[in-house]
């Protein structure tokens, strides 16, 4: 059965969930969440989404929002837009300002893996899942340093990649003599996919 991991959040983790949760998602009363456009009652949910995945999902969720909403000729004109632009900004700072390699979520996952056995010379295969590719790529570059695994010990798997390189990643990692001991993919790989073979 699943277990719950309680993670303590670093300070600057705790600032971030702050300004999410003040600004965006329970302003004051009489105050509006700063967004605009179409969809503007979901996006502070979408952006706390990112926030749970990882403060590298959120920098780059918040990336994205700002250029769309410059549009193609870079300019802000829209005063709404203008406000927006301003709350995303000094949100951005905040998730840039997450120790990436100090990270709770990272810490407690590294000790739970650590937990289970999984290391440079064990024989312990791992899948770590998680919906968003910026928090993947973030794990692909702090988990093995963090274990001592070597790159060839890891593969990230998600569907942005070429189906040629899905098939080639599952096939790895499902081998008995593989040296592939961690995958860290997005949801695609629980659909039906054969992980284990010998």
């Amino acid at each position: 059965p699943p277990t719950p991991l309680p993670v303590v959040p670093t300070p600057a983790e705790e600032a971030v969930f702050a300004e999410l949760a003040e600004v965006w998602l329970h302003p004051p009363a009489g105050v509006k969440a700063p967004t605009s456009g179409s969809g503007a009652t979901l996006f502070p949910w979408t952006l706390f989404k990112a926030a749970v995945s990882s403060h590298r999902a959120l920098a780059e969720t918040v990336r994205n929002r700002r250029k769309n909403l410059r549009g193609s000729d870079g300019e802000l004109v829209d005063p709404a837009k203008v406000v927006e632009d301003e709350a995303l900004e000094r949100l951005g700072t905040l998730a840039e300002a997450v120790d990436d390699g100090v990270a709770a979520k990272l810490v407690a996952l590294v000790d739970q893996l650590r937990d289970i056995g999984l290391g440079p010379k064990s024989r312990t295969r791992c899948v770590v899942f998680s919906e968003r590719i910026a928090t993947l790529d973030w794990l692909a570059r702090e988990v093995p340093a963090a274990l001592g695994l070597k790159p060839e010990q890891v593969r990230v798997l998600h569907g942005g990649m070429a189906d040629v390189k899905q098939m080639d990643v599952i096939e790895e990692f499902g081998l008995g003599e593989s040296p592939v001991r961690l995958l860290l993919t997005g949801d695609m790989a629980s659909e039906g996919v054969n992980l284990h073979r010998e």
